[in-house]
């Protein structure tokens, strides 16, 4: 799953030529969110251009929060491959994968790799380099199914661990 507003720094670009290597692996991608810096034809053009038409969904557009739910529970993993230019936090993260109990495969900017690597809750792949993204991916796909698990119970445990009243309590 790419999910969020689709910008030039979240890397769709890296990440749709990422999964064109992927060309002999079973997956689907499903891209989901309200194109800002692009055109949904863009994006369209994007997927065939890399010959992707039977692997992706795209969804565009504005998705409701009582929806949310859907596309993360519909997914095994939420796939972040933003840009070194990427100067946000880490909410699509936590607020995202984690909260849905779901892996990640992030790219190594902001707080998304540190939190990665530290609490063991995804994949971590050099940003801009869809070599390096595409082989965490096929990683992920290979993986087995109890180190998804893993990976999965401790997402949900950092969230629980981050919500809104503990970092106000910490902060306090």
């Amino acid at each position: 799953l790419f999910f969020g507003t689709i910008r030039r720094d979240k890397g769709i670009e890296c990440l749709l030529e990422a999964a064109a290597r992927l060309k002999n692996e079973r997956f689907s991608l499903l891209i989901a969110g309200n194109p800002q810096e692009y055109t949904a034809a863009e994006i369209t053009s994007l997927i065939t251009r890399w010959n992707l038409d039977s692997k992706v969904v795209v969804r565009l557009g504005y998705v409701p929060d009582h929806e949310i739910p859907y596309y993360f529970y519909s997914c095994d993993a939420l796939v972040l491959p933003y840009a070194s230019i990427y100067t946000g936090g880490s909410g699509p993260l936590m607020k995202g994968a984690c909260m849905h109990r779901r892996p990640s495969i992030v790219s190594d900017v902001s707080e998304m790799g540190r939190l990665a690597k530290e609490y063991g809750i995804g994949l971590v792949a050099r940003p801009e380099d869809p070599a390096d993204l595409a082989d965490k991916i096929k990683d992920f796909i290979h993986m087995e199914k109890e180190k998804k698990r893993q990976m999965a119970d401790r997402a949900l445990a950092l969230a629980k661990s981050h919500t809104w009243d503990k970092m106000a309590s910490a902060y306090t």
